[in-house]
């Protein structure tokens, strides 16, 4: 049997994010049944959670790996230590609230099972950027069209917030650098300088989902690693 690990980032999440993981672990184990997969939750330092509510989770499911450290570190560092602690045929990196639902996850790991693909990028759709604040709507149009450019015009989109990928591109995202939202960006332009075959997927918005702004020190701090990652050319 196939393996899967659905690698989650967490920090300060939404109060919703109990009943949203809940009813997306039901789902997942209504359609991934020939699979055995797990949901390996990386709490990256949050000041505001109830831990309580993982033991509650894993008396639900056995599905549930949690693992955390003290310090807020980044979404991409969160991705990289829960990778570094899980071995599996396939990996899936989404958020804790699913915003494009769960039956998307088995679209990814068809993909990944059914063909020679080391890397399946999520491509959002025009509703998703309708739902977000304006700020982010601005500051992601600008980096969907400099990412493209950055990718040599290969990638139109290399933010969604999900991904999947075998252990070629599991390698790939272990030596990147970059820990905070743009580590993306350079995780896939390492895919490609490595010519892994790779693959895009439309995705949509869940009915429901709610998405933040960026804080302007989170812009300051992904200015500095767009830097970085223009350095490495």
């Amino acid at each position: 049997m196939l393996s899967l690990a659905i690698i989650i980032p967490l920090y300060n999440p939404h109060n919703d994010w109990f009943e949203a993981i809940c009813d997306s672990i039901a789902g997942l184990d209504s359609i991934l049944i020939k699979v055995k997969y797990s949901i390996v939750l990386v709490n990256d330092g949050s000041s505001d959670f109830d831990e309580s509510l993982i033991e509650t989770l894993k008396t639900k499911t056995d599905k549930v790996v949690y693992l955390s450290y003290p310090l807020n570190k980044g979404k991409g560092y969160a991705i990289k230590y829960g990778l570094s602690k899980t071995r599996a045929d396939y990996y899936i990196t989404t958020d804790i609230d699913f915003p494009f639902g769960y039956r998307v996850i088995k679209d990814i790991f068809d993909i990944l099972s059914n063909s020679p693909i080391s890397l399946v990028i999520g491509l959002r759709d025009k509703e998703y950027f309708k739902l977000l604040p304006l700020r982010r709507k601005i500051i992601s149009k600008a980096l969907h069209q400099l990412n493209y450019l950055l990718t040599g015009f290969k990638v139109h989109d290399t933010q969604a917030g999900i991904k999947g990928f075998d252990e070629e591109a599991k390698k790939v995202m272990l030596s990147t650098k970059v820990n905070g939202f743009l580590f993306d960006l350079e995780f896939i332009r390492g895919c490609l300088t490595k010519k892994l075959n790779h693959v895009t997927i439309n995705i949509h918005p869940r009915k429901g989902i709610k998405f933040s702004d960026f804080r302007m020190k989170v812009i300051l701090k992904e200015i500095k690693n767009l830097i970085q990652i223009l350095l490495q050319f």
